[in-house]
């Protein structure tokens, strides 16, 4: 179902597997792929935007399909990092197999609060101009919208099938109860979100933290919905520290409580 990138590590640490979301694919990892790999430590980058994929309903149909991934790898140990769609699928992956899941990471992820609202309507035909609407709804910041960006995500909804998934996702999204599923995600949880995420708001998500067994919130400033991408820096920076605790407490060394405490 997924075509993916392998960079394993000779570390005694989880790997760790990025999800993209439902219009973007795994390019929206570059920077962190770098910043990981400078670290050694391994990585699985999942290629395809999940709206792209033949069967996205239901979620567990995604989460199944990660769990392909990681057992034909022969991963044990892994850490779940998805933005929006692929948040909610580390959320379940965490739910369904605790036993494989070291931690998660979930940004942008849609179920909480309102329905997903991108504030641009639903066009009768998909253009490149509508695109560009889309993307700047995205971002905190417009002018960060590249025409590559838009150009790869356009590659994709263009296709009226992949148009009618997306629909198909969204609605999968509204029906999964997140609420339900937080208490039973017994592993480390780092949520990170872009302050001004206009598509899936922090606000839900900041509230929610006390249903998580162990889990954290960082909020970063002048990011929308894609803080890896608006706000890299930032971004892998939490991620790593975050990491490392999850790693030294696999390691049998003591995590620091500012990280793995709410």
């Amino acid at each position: 179902m997924f075509t993916y990138e392998f960079l394993p590590s000779e570390r005694a640490v989880p790997t760790v597997v990025l999800l993209p979301g439902l219009f973007a694919g795994g390019w929206i990892w570059d920077e962190t792929v770098a910043r990981l790999r400078a670290r050694e430590v391994g990585i699985v980058r999942i290629h395809e935007p999940l709206g792209s994929l033949e069967k996205v309903i239901p979620l567990e149909t995604l989460r199944d399909a990660v769990a392909s991934v990681v057992g034909e790898l022969e991963l044990s140990d892994v850490v779940i990092c998805g933005n929006s769609l692929g948040g909610l699928v580390a959320l379940d992956f965490a739910r369904t197999f605790p036993e494989k899941t070291s931690a998660i990471v979930v940004s942008g992820a849609p179920g909480l609060g309102d329905d997903v609202n991108l504030g641009v309507g639903t066009p009768r035909q998909l253009t490149r101009e509508f695109a560009y609407t889309v993307a700047a709804q995205l971002f905190y910041d417009p002018s960060f919208v590249t025409d590559e960006m838009v150009d790869r995500a356009f590659e994709v909804v263009s296709d009226r099938r992949v148009a009618v998934n997306i629909l198909r996702a969204l609605r999968a999204a509204r029906q999964y109860d997140v609420a339900l599923v937080l208490p039973e995600v017994t592993c480390p949880v780092l949520l990170v979100w872009g302050e001004h995420d206009r598509v899936t708001p922090a606000a839900p998500w900041r509230a929610a933290l006390p249903a998580f067994k162990r889990a954290i919130f960082r909020a970063l400033p002048s990011s929308g919905h894609a803080p890896m991408l608006e706000r890299a820096t930032l971004f892998n920076n939490e991620l790593i520290e975050f990491l490392e605790s999850v790693f030294a407490e696999r390691l049998g060394a003591a995590p620091r409580p500012s990280v793995l405490t709410t």
